[in-house]
C-alpha cells in the first residue's frame, strides 16, 4: 500500500472500529502495536476508506458480507519432542487440525523439535510424525484409556483418572465426575459442560 495516505487496523480485537488503531507508514510498509490474549482473531485493513483482507496472510474466512476476514492465532502452547537429532522433518498432528499430515512442521531445537500453536480449551489428542513414522510422545504419560493409540492433551483444564471414572476440575476450582470417556470428546468446552452435567442428572 505504497501510495495509500492512511490504514488501519480493524478486527474482533478493537470490536471492528474504524478508527482506534491507525497503523504507521514505514520503508516496509504499515505496521501497528497491539496486545493480544491467546485465541483466534479476526482482521481487516481498511485503506483510505476500503476494507481489505490481509494480501500476506492465506487464513481467511468468510466474513458474511460475500468477502473474507484474515485469521491471525496467538499462541498459547509449545508442544515439544525430545531427541530424534537424525531427523529430517517432523510434524504435529491431532484432532485440532483433522489430523493433517504436513500442516504443522516442527523446528528444530537444542534437544529436539518443537512447535508454538494455538490450543482452545478442551480435550486434544495428538501425535508425532517423525519423517512419516507416526509415534507417540514419551514425554506425556495421559494415554488413551482404551489404550496407548495416541496421547492427550487438556488445554485449561485438569484430569485426574481412577479406575476409568474422570473427574475434570475447570479453572473456577467447580468439578464434575465423568464415568465415559467419550461424554467429553474432543467438543468445545461448554458443550461438555453440558454433556457432563446432563450425565451427571441421569
Amino acid at each position: 500500500f505504497d501510495k495509500a495516505e492512511k490504514v488501519y487496523l480493524s478486527g474482533n480485537f478493537n470490536d471492528w472500529s474504524h478508527q482506534n488503531l491507525p497503523m504507521i507508514k514505514t520503508d516496509s510498509g504499515w505496521v501497528a502495536s497491539i496486545k493480544l490474549e491467546p485465541g483466534k482473531y479476526y482482521y481487516k485493513f481498511i485503506v483510505d476508506g476500503k476494507w481489505i483482507e490481509d494480501p500476506n496472510n492465506e487464513l481467511k474466512e468468510d466474513d458474511g458480507h460475500y468477502g473474507f476476514n484474515s485469521v491471525f492465532f496467538k499462541n498459547n502452547y509449545t508442544f515439544k519432542l525430545e531427541g530424534y537429532s537424525d531427523a529430517k522433518k517432523v510434524y504435529l498432528t491431532g484432532s485440532f487440525n483433522n489430523w493433517s499430515e504436513n500442516e504443522i512442521k516442527m523446528q528444530r531445537s537444542a534437544d529436539g523439535w518443537f512447535s508454538n500453536i494455538y490450543l482452545r480449551d478442551g480435550l486434544h489428542t495428538y501425535k508425532f510424525i517423525v519423517d512419516g513414522n507416526w509415534i507417540l510422545d514419551t514425554g506425556n504419560n495421559w494415554k488413551h484409556p482404551e489404550g496407548p493409540v495416541y496421547n492427550i492433551k487438556w488445554q485449561g483444564i485438569q484430569l485426574i483418572t481412577d479406575k476409568g471414572v474422570f473427574k475434570i476440575q475447570m479453572m473456577n476450582g467447580k468439578e464434575y465426575l465423568v464415568r465415559d470417556f467419550t461424554e467429553v470428546g474432543s467438543q468445545m468446552i461448554l458443550e461438555s459442560h453440558a454433556r457432563v452435567e446432563s450425565l451427571l442428572e441421569a
